[in-house]
């Protein structure tokens, strides 16, 4: 057990090197007493022995000092690890006045990483936060591939991240669940033999719109794609007379943008009331064949525009009218430009000069230059950023000796861009990248006959824990993310684990468990606390989740032991196609203002689970609610305590939420002790 002093705790990881002779400290059979206070050199075979007193602390020699850890003696005195690596044999006490500084890994002695298999770990209450500046940077890893069979349009999220919409120039479009990191087509539709050009998801609906050349058929329509009968339809469209290039939602979905080849009108945003297209508004204006030379930012108030002779063009949008607020020219053609989801910063791919990616900024009224970067000696044809603004990826034209799908980070401190790592070979030219609008996948399209869509996995930069055993004695603010391997445990000791950095995460890796338990999760939202993949488990032991923005549980199987209560005016939304177990004398109460979203990928309504008649869901003023796939409440019991509702998106049996299965044996018990209200189809199936 270690028992940390200090008042931060930082940690890193990196790769070892023996540069000096190894130090070793005592014996495993006769007990000695260092007085002395040891510098450890940077050498991964130093060690202190069974029987050895550390009487005077220690030190490390610099950050590739690894020192196994194999006494059954306190340490006294300060010790310093100086960001390199202490590997715990057994339990590490410190006695006395100690003090820990500059602390980096801790490994089990039979892990390659931060961990507790033989020995333990304990905060002391005056740690406050976990943090660390020198980690592994981000990363991004090929998931998937598949083939659409001629060159590949769009590759766009749906507004929940649960589906991919992909063209092919042949005018298919298809779209593509993704699960377990595999592409699964769920839907397709022909629009007539004339080329394909551009795809994107609707914000808040299943709904397409798409753009295709001029000829003899709508170049501009709405597709609906309904995700219970796999079905994708057109339920409007515009004669353009004019090959449509790009198509942008406004962020509200009540606009659409579009770019195309007849000048006076090249740039027209259109009314959208959910099933038809109003008159559009227009201006003349240089546009590119490109379908990413254009892009909202978020708040719909501002529409970028790139062209082919290096213009970049801001308007202004009120709803009714487009107004030129601003240009910037950089002489020489343009592919693509994205807007940072801070609405401060604007990526631009070129297609000529040495520095092709390129980076302005626009303050309200002014378009500005900040910096460039070299990326290679071909086009920049997509960009795409991260959600939280410090990462793009790009895709490039094909090209010997590079790779074309490339992350670039960007430090809003500096504003300097670099490139992160070698990137990714993707054989043909990137024409879409784009990220999910919460998470961390990218979905990409690939010409030059791979012709296929490409799913890759953005890492931010995080620290990894194998077989963890942590406990804290105080509150802890999280400034990182980890990512915990095998079978970790963490135990608050009722205090509270706050995520409200924007880097503050936990992902539980594959074929791995992580069990929290008597902790307050504290500024939920997002996917902050999430499973890898389906092989992983999360485990809640009486622990309270708070939350300041909706929170996404996606995948992996869960479990609820003791009482845990969820609260905070959000959404709890379950979209994993495993279970969530309330375990045997367990308790999962819904507080005031809740709302917990059953809505998983997959059309089972058996996913919120009561192990036995122990179990019981409470509703404390909360909300439980379903979407079409429906709801089924078996074996346990349902609480209600204070007013709250139960709301069902279904319309018939199939897609209700129900009481009970028909099944004595399931009865679910019903204590209503306060108001409920009950919207939508709901159905009692309790026997006698």
């Amino acid at each position: 057990m270690v028992n940390f002093l200090n008042n931060k705790i930082c940690f890193s990881f990196f790769l070892i090197s023996t540069q000096m002779l190894a130090t070793v400290i005592g014996s495993d059979t006769v007990f000695s007493r260092q007085s002395a206070t040891p510098v450890f050199p940077q050498n991964d075979n130093n060690s202190v022995k069974t029987f050895a007193a550390v009487d005077n602390g220690f030190a490390f020699a610099g950050p590739n000092t690894v020192l196994w850890w194999k006494s059954a003696l306190p340490v006294t005195g300060n010790i310093n690890i100086n960001s390199g690596a202490l590997i715990l044999a057994r339990d590490f006490n410190i006695g006395g006045n100690s003090e820990l500084t500059a602390i980096s890994n801790f490994y089990s002695a039979d892990s390659t990483y931060l961990g507790g298999t033989s020995g333990s770990i304990e905060l002391s209450s005056s740690v406050t936060y976990l943090a660390g500046a020198n980690i592994t940077d981000a990363k991004l890893i090929k998931c998937g591939q598949i083939v659409v069979g001629n060159e590949p349009v769009g590759a766009r999220w749906s507004y929940d991240d649960r589906y991919v919409v992909v063209g092919d120039i042949v005018t298919v479009v298809h779209v593509y669940s993704v699960l377990d990191l595999v592409y699964t087509q769920v839907a397709s539709l022909s629009l007539g033999l004339v080329d394909l050009n551009a795809l994107d998801w609707h914000p808040s609906d299943y709904i397409i719109a798409s753009g295709q050349n001029g000829g003899a058929i709508p170049e501009l329509r709405a597709l609906r794609f309904n995700p219970a009968a796999g079905t994708l339809v057109e339920i409007t469209n515009v004669e353009i007379s004019s090959a449509v290039h790009g198509v942008a939602w406004r962020p509200d979905g009540n606009f659409l943008a579009m770019t195309c080849s007849t000048g006076a009108t090249a740039v027209r945003v259109y009314p959208f009331d959910g099933a038809n297209f109003g008159v559009p508004i227009t201006v003349s204006a240089a546009t590119n064949s490109s379908d990413r030379a254009l892009a909202w930012d978020s708040t719909g108030n501002y529409l970028l525009i790139c062209n082919n002779s290096g213009l970049v063009s801001i308007y202004s949008f009120d709803g009714a009218t487009l107004s030129l607020v601003n240009t910037y020219n950089f002489g020489a053609g343009l592919w693509c430009v994205g807007y940072d989801p801070k609405d401060v910063y604007i990526a631009v791919g070129r297609s000529t000069t040495t520095n092709r990616l390129a980076l302005l900024k626009f303050n309200g009224a002014t378009l500005s230059f900040v910096t460039d970067l070299n990326v290679g000696a071909f086009d920049v044809r997509s960009v795409s950023w991260h959600y939280l603004g410090d990462y793009l990826v790009i895709g490039m034209q094909i090209g010997a000796s590079i790779t074309e799908i490339k992350l670039i980070k960007f430090d809003r401190s500096t504003e300097t861009l670099s490139v992160v790592g070698s990137g990714i070979e993707a054989g043909g030219n990137v024409l879409s990248t784009t990220f999910q609008h919460t998470g961390d996948f990218v979905s990409l399209s690939v010409g030059n006959t791979i012709d296929s869509a490409f799913l890759t996995l953005f890492t931010p930069p995080f620290y990894l824990w194998r077989d963890i055993d942590l406990k804290f004695n105080g509150d802890i603010s999280l400034q990182q993310s980890i990512v915990l391997e095998q079978n970790c445990i963490i135990d608050g000791n009722g205090g509270i684990l706050d995520f409200n950095s924007s880097s503050a995460a936990f992902t539980v890796s594959a074929n791995s468990s992580l069990l929290l338990k008597n902790i307050h999760l504290k500024n939920l939202s997002d996917t902050k606390i999430k499973c890898w993949d389906n092989t992983a488990t999360l485990t809640f032991q009486d622990c309270k989740f708070s939350l300041n923005g909706d929170f996404t549980m996606g995948a992996g199987s869960f479990d609820f032991i003791g009482k845990n209560k969820i609260d905070g005016n959000h959404k709890f939304i379950y979209q994993s196609s495993l279970g969530a177990t309330i375990k045997v004398d367990s308790e999962l109460i819904l507080d005031y203002g809740l709302t917990f979203s059953y809505d998983p990928p997959t059309a089972s309504r058996d996913l919120l689970i009561m192990e036995d008649s122990t179990s019981i869901l409470t509703l404390d003023g909360g909300t439980l609610r379903s979407t079409k796939t429906g709801l089924r409440l078996t074996k346990g019991s349902l609480d209600v305590l204070s007013s709250s509702t139960i709301f069902a998106e279904g319309v018939n049996s199939t897609e209700a939420i129900s009481f009970g299965d028909g099944t004595l044996a399931n009865n679910l018990t019903l204590n209503f002790g306060a108001n409920i209200s009950f919207e939508g189809y709901i159905e009692e199936n309790n026997t006698v």
